[in-house]
């Protein structure tokens, strides 16, 4: 997807990097390629997840009468999201962008396929929730700074 950063310079104003799209235009950066790229990669990676976030309860009353067992889970869920927000870009570092996204796919994959296997055992169910919400935090932490090497800061 490019080099990350071609040059930088100090003005009285701030600290200014060129990467391969900082200047580019809103047009320009719609005319390529890498663009759609990462919005697939984005709006793949976060599908499933906002699917849980939305239908959890509505899913897990298809299998159970209690439902609380499954709105229980938002609590747990909000906790693994934050954990996975700073996790993850601390482990973008050693392992780079690609090999994180492909732990969070992987992850997300084997739960989105795996979920009715599972539905109707609800403490097992409550687990896959938990992991399901809390992958759209490791999506979201992930993305924010690749997207910051790759068109540059703000």
């Amino acid at each position: 997807m490019g080099d990350a950063l071609k040059s930088a310079r100090v003005t009285e104003d701030g600290i200014y990097t060129r990467t391969n799209w900082s200047f580019y235009t809103r047009n320009e950066v719609l005319r390529t390629k890498n663009f759609y790229k990462v919005f697939l990669m984005l709006w793949l990676s976060c599908t499933f997840c906002y699917f849980m976030k939305m239908n959890a309860t509505q899913f897990a009353m298809q299998y159970h009468d209690q439902h609380n067992i499954i709105t229980a889970t938002f609590y747990p869920s909000a906790i693994f999201d934050v954990f996975w927000r700073y996790l993850l870009p601390w482990l973008m570092v050693p392992h780079g962008f690609y090999k994180v996204y492909l732990g969070v796919l992987v992850v997300q994959a084997f739960l989105c396929f795996t979920m009715t296997l599972v539905a109707p055992y609800p403490y097992i169910l409550q687990a896959y929730a938990v992991l399901s919400l809390s992958d759209l935090g490791a999506t979201m932490a992930i993305f924010t700074p690749f997207s910051a090497v790759l068109y540059g800061g703000v």
